[in-house]
């Protein structure tokens, strides 16, 4: 009888990476494009090859988190889930898993490799950019009163 051995997260993102990976998502804070429930599925790529506006799987610490990039400086990457107004702290390379390709809701599936699905992404995008400015600029003002 084959024993089932135990996957810790190292192994389990060697395995992702090598081939095209679905994941449940466990929260809402990338509502409403991806909520709660729903399963992404997740492709290989080299961090060169991505672009702000796409989201992403990464892993920071023991946690994976699929959030969108905001912005790029050189191998270091800045997240964002669409439900926060503040940036998360930068990321390198090495600790992402792949790029979002498709959402699937349910009986319905968002391939975000397609044009409609690319604009909502960017839309997002820019709405996210936004938000990070306007949630900067009132800090200041609050701080400065």
């Amino acid at each position: 009888m084959e024993q089932i051995k135990e996957i810790n997260l190292k192994s389990a993102c060697e395995l992702f990476s090598k081939q095209p990976s679905s994941f449940k998502v466990s929260s809402n804070c990338m509502w409403p494009f991806i909520k709660k429930g729903d399963a992404v599925l997740v492709k290989n790529c080299k961090p060169q090859e991505l672009k702000e506006g796409e989201i992403i799987v990464y892993r920071n610490g023991d946690n994976l988190f699929a959030h969108r990039i905001i912005e790029i400086r050189e191998n270091n990457f800045i997240t964002k889930a669409d439900m926060n107004f503040k940036k998360d702290r930068p990321i390198s390379g090495e600790q992402i898993i792949g790029r979002v390709g498709l959402v699937k809701k349910g009986l319905f599936k968002l391939n975000l490799e397609k044009r409609f699905f690319k604009t909502i992404n960017y839309l997002l995008f820019l709405l996210g950019k936004l938000q990070v400015k306007f949630y900067s600029a009132f800090k200041k003002l609050s701080k400065s009163h």
